[in-house]
């Protein structure tokens, strides 16, 4: 699988598995998105 990467401003955007944050993605899905309250960590990392 070919990764790319890039950066907007603080952020950055990356297709690389080993640089998600999968503390900060579940916090975000489960304590402050409407879409997913409560979301279970195991599902956050297989996804």
């Amino acid at each position: 699988m070919n990764q790319t990467q890039q950066f907007l401003g603080e952020y950055e955007i990356s297709t690389d598995p080993q640089r998600l944050d999968v503390d900060a993605i579940h916090h975000f899905l489960a304590e402050e998105s409407y879409w997913s309250p409560g979301i279970a960590r195991g599902i956050v990392e297989i996804v």
